[in-house]
């Protein structure tokens, strides 16, 4: 019976790593010199892993960045656990699958209107506390929830509408089971 490859680890001499509708892989080892890639397709992924010798990449907890992690270039399609988006990232070049996306610093205005995309299955987004600009907001439909962590001091999450921490500005409200009516308070 055929069992499919469900780890490739790439080594040091290969420059190009093509991996497309493999189903069943799960976790790939780039090497470092692996300067192209590719995973389309490869729906079962859920680990990318890159040599810190690679001059071109890294990886911080099974997602593909560029070397200096200021840009998230892939996102295992398989992944679906809670993500960090570490505060170096203001590029972010692949969607996100993961239910709960936690965003800890500022995202470029060019990914701005690609949110929606980036996050398209997004429930529950986490805004820590160095964020502080968010316009990205209204385009993300799958969202349901928004919790604005502590130490924030820009944003606050009350009652299902997210406001300026001053609550002078009304961001975006969320529908709210059982509540038929609502009122906007005071700010």
């Amino acid at each position: 019976s055929n069992h499919p490859i469900t780890s490739v680890v790439v080594p040091d001499t290969v420059t190009y790593a093509y991996f497309n509708n493999l189903e069943g892989l799960k976790k790939v080892t780039l090497g470092s010199n692996v300067k192209f890639y590719s995973f389309s397709g490869s729906n079962s992924l859920e680990e990318i892993i890159v040599s810190e010798n690679n001059a071109e990449f890294s990886s911080l907890d099974g997602v593909l960045y560029n070397k200096d992690k200021t840009a998230m270039e892939e996102y295992p399609c398989a992944r679906t656990k809670e993500y960090d988006i570490p505060t170096s990232v203001i590029d972010i070049k692949d969607y996100i699958t993961a239910e709960v996306v936690k965003i800890n610093g500022n995202i470029n205005s060019n990914t701005h209107a690609k949110m929606n995309h980036i996050l398209k299955g997004t429930k529950t987004l986490i805004i820590g506390d160095d964020v502080s600009d968010i316009p990205f907001m209204f385009l993300i439909n799958s969202l349901e929830n928004i919790i604005v962590s502590d130490g924030n001091p820009n944003y606050t999450f009350d009652n299902g509408t997210l406001f300026s921490k001053d609550k002078k500005v009304l961001i975006r409200a969320f529908n709210v089971a059982g509540m038929d009516n609502y009122i906007i308070p005071n700010g």
